[in-house]
């Protein structure tokens, strides 16, 4: 709602009520946020390892799934694409190689 209201975009039901599929004509935000001008970096990054500590630290939930930091998921699957390359849909794929025939 925040990004819509920011962006002047849509917010979730206007994104739903066009019907054209995930995550088009979604709003966005971009903050910048400078480190140095919260304490330098040595702070930025003590407060984020203890974040992450304290995360990985947590009780496994009643699946056995242990939690995750914010972006631990993202850089796995950074990592996983760098050495696998990244999955496309081929439905998706082939509708990029006609584009790029035609273009």
């Amino acid at each position: 709602m925040l990004a819509a209201v920011l962006s002047e975009g849509l917010p979730t039901s206007g994104i739903d009520a066009l019907k054209l599929g995930s995550c088009v004509g979604c709003s966005q935000v971009f903050l910048c946020i400078d480190p140095k001008k919260l304490g330098g970096d040595a702070a930025v990054t003590q407060i984020a390892d203890s974040v992450v500590e304290y995360v990985q630290g947590a009780e496994p939930d009643e699946a056995g799934r242990t939690p995750e930091y914010p972006g631990e998921g993202a850089v796995r699957r950074r990592e996983r694409q760098t050495r696998e390359g990244i999955e496309v849909d081929d439905g998706v794929w082939a509708e990029v190689q006609a584009l790029a025939v035609a273009g």
